[in-house]
């Protein structure tokens, strides 16, 4: 994983209760205009927490068709239950996905070896990548390191300089940012005119910054819309999001 790749927003109707594949569509093909490697989807951005399982299946489906193998393809198929990430991965290949990516439950309380299972049970029926992600650092080093040893998934890894200027909201003086790794959270990033591969601008930075306070959901949806790309609204818990 190299460059910069696009987490996708999930585009709703107008009253959020089901995809919208026209606004999927104007959403790619502004997206494939951009330098980018690829496209995750339904990541946080995408509020896979609020789509059900069918509705994940149609949305993959529904990009790998609009981006007719221009960039590589990945899909979130993070859930609560080991067998339904399994379903969703399984799917993700067989509809030509080119990696699945997962995190550990984000509910429960769960001992070293249920979270390694987890991992390893997954990726023993694929044949793709599986790419292990923690946000949350719910994973143990040692977890970790069985993880990729004994299950053989592979970890994607923050850019320790970008977590830190995220985590302090330093943002530095200067005007761009070279980023020697992939980096997956480019919302603000695929919207500036003048962007260039593995450069990040100052505005860019403080987009990141603002977007982990709000949540990336409404973010996404806000950011998008204020550039005049209509996705629709964040699906409920998520209320009002236009004022941000």
């Amino acid at each position: 994983m190299a460059g910069f790749w696009a987490p996708l927003p999930t585009p709703f109707t107008d009253d959020g209760t089901a995809l919208s594949e026209v606004r999927l569509a104007r959403l790619l093909r502004g997206l494939l205009q951009r330098p980018i490697e690829g496209v995750v989807v339904a990541p946080d951005a995408g509020e896979f927490w609020a789509l059900a399982v069918d509705e994940r299946k149609t949305l993959l489906e529904a990009v790998l068709r609009e981006v007719k193998g221009a960039v590589p393809v990945w899909c979130h198929v993070s859930s609560l239950r080991t067998a339904t990430s399994l379903d969703l991965a399984q799917h993700a290949e067989r509809h030509g996905a080119a990696a699945a990516l997962l995190m550990p439950p984000l509910y429960g309380v769960y001992d070293d070896q249920e979270l390694f299972e987890h991992f390893r049970y997954v990726r023993q029926y694929l044949e793709i990548p599986l790419v292990a992600v923690d946000p949350q650092r719910r994973l143990k080093e040692a977890v970790r390191r069985r993880i990729v040893e004994e299950a053989g998934v592979e970890f994607a890894e923050p850019v320790p300089w970008l977590v830190e200027l995220l985590q302090t909201e330093a943002v530095a003086s200067s005007d761009s940012f070279q980023a020697e790794r992939a980096v997956c959270t480019p919302l603000a990033w695929t919207l500036e005119g003048d962007a260039q591969p593995n450069t990040m601008s100052r505005a860019w930075l403080e987009a990141e910054v603002r977007w982990r306070k709000v949540g990336a959901a409404r973010y996404g949806k806000w950011l998008f819309a204020s550039h005049g790309l209509d996705l629709g609204p964040p699906r409920r818990p998520h209320l009002d999001w236009s004022g941000l």
